[in-house]
């Protein structure tokens, strides 16, 4: 029963790096206007944004469409 139960379950998504982790990222692969461009994106919507505008720059950085 344990063993069913523990079968459904899903792993966990990793979570998904913050502003300032992708920001420090962008700076160390010398991409310094985009880490600016980042950091000056709203909270709510600069993920979005990075991954509509750069999609396989915001998958090194950690991100993943959804």
């Amino acid at each position: 029963m344990i063993i069913a139960m523990l079968e459904t379950v899903e792993p966990a998504a990793a979570p998904s790096p913050d502003k300032a982790a992708v920001a420090e990222r962008l700076r160390m692969m010398e991409l310094d206007q985009i880490a600016l461009w980042v950091e000056r994106l709203p909270d709510a919507k600069w993920e979005r944004m990075l991954i509509d505008a750069w999609p396989a720059l915001a998958k090194k950085c950690g991100l993943k469409r959804n």
